[in-house]
């Protein structure tokens, strides 16, 4: 969500304005990060990619293991 302070510098008043704005701040960002993801996938690869992604998430949940 967009901080409020964030919308209120930039000059947006009102309720129904913020809203607006947080959707729209929303699908730009879910957009560029699916772009993104996309060309690193094609650049790096898929395999490469899950194999990094699942040792990510392994090494992850061991130290909320290790932690709790």
């Amino acid at each position: 969500m967009v901080p409020t302070y964030l919308i209120g510098d930039l000059g947006i008043v009102g309720g129904d304005a913020t809203f607006l704005v947080t959707g729209i701040y929303g699908v730009v960002k879910f957009v560029s990060t699916l772009l993104f993801a996309v060309v690193i996938v094609d650049f790096v690869g898929r395999r490469r990619s899950r194999l990094t992604g699942i040792s990510l998430q392994i090494l992850t949940l061991a130290f909320v293991g290790a932690y709790l």
